[in-house]
């Protein structure tokens, strides 16, 4: 009766530290993006979309939590052709403990910063089942009157995009890794498989 407790315990702690090691690997990825969030609050850069009426951007606030990114930027027509402007603030509300089914340098993206190829853009996607809140708010001025119009979108997402510098591309990778492996390992131990 007193092996079987003890091993009980033990699994119990085992299991706690695994959590708790899979958290400490979770927590390296945020604290990496918030420095990066921090070097490129301010920064200003392109839009490449042809379709867009607009062709730059300035990115105006970028935060990064354990639990949410917030990427705020404002975009215009930097030769003065459209008589507006555009505020986006995008909140992605993300967890640890969630799978992450790629990362990469989006190459393609619409934006591109004015220190390309030093600045790159990473995006991580997670399962499509484990979709993350998203909220979006939109202000749209017209600069000859000063009106402001405002719009809210609630959606989720399976992504998030957000800048970052070349020079670090190998350390926010590695976090990456280091916390798929975490994740996987305890995925497998639930399973029963490792």
């Amino acid at each position: 009766m007193k092996t079987k407790v003890l091993v009980w315990i033990g699994v119990f702690i085992l299991s706690a530290l695994g959590v708790n090691a899979q958290e400490n690997e979770w927590q390296r990825l945020p604290e990496l993006l918030q420095k990066e969030a921090a070097y490129f609050e301010g920064q200003k850069g392109y839009i490449t979309d042809l379709k867009s009426k607009y062709n730059s951007f300035s990115l105006e606030e970028l935060s990064v939590t354990d639990s949410q990114i917030v990427m705020a930027y404002r975009m215009r027509d930097r030769f003065g052709n459209e008589a507006s402007e555009q505020y986006l603030e995008e909140t992605v509300l993300w967890q640890p403990a969630f799978p992450i089914v790629a990362a990469e340098i989006c190459y393609n993206y619409s934006f591109t910063f004015e220190s390309f190829p030093e600045a790159l853009f990473l995006q991580i996607r997670f399962p499509e089942e484990l979709p993350f809140a998203y909220h979006l708010v939109s202000i749209y001025k017209d600069l000859k009157t000063t009106k402001e119009t405002k719009s809210y979108l609630t959606d989720t997402t399976t992504r998030i995009i957000m800048p970052i510098r070349r020079k670090n591309r190998e350390k926010i990778f590695k976090a990456i890794d280091d916390y798929q492996r975490k994740t996987l390992m305890e995925t497998l131990k639930l399973k029963g498989e490792y």
